[in-house]
């Protein structure tokens, strides 16, 4: 076997939360880069495929919904009209 040092086995409750939540983010961004869901990336995919839909709402007069209502009314109605003149 191996002998550690005394400092090397003198991990807190804190530590291991950071290494455990860097883990998790590393199989989030891995499952959503290679586009296989798992437990890690799903609320991600779910929170995308939101902004998604009211982007669309935003700029569809015909369609919305009634989360997408609240994002529409901070657009200014010219909005688009001002960044065309740019």
């Amino acid at each position: 076997g191996s002998i550690y040092s005394p400092e090397v086995l003198d991990i807190t409750d804190d530590i291991l939360e950071a290494k455990f939540g860097y883990a998790l983010s590393n199989v989030a961004s891995l499952s959503l880069g290679a586009n296989y869901p798992t437990v890690a990336s799903v609320p991600h995919s779910v929170c995308n495929a939101f902004k998604t839909l009211v982007s669309i709402a935003v700029e569809c007069d015909s369609y919305s919904f009634e989360k997408a209502d609240a994002y529409k009314a901070l657009v200014p109605k010219d909005a688009p009209a001002a960044a065309a003149e740019e």
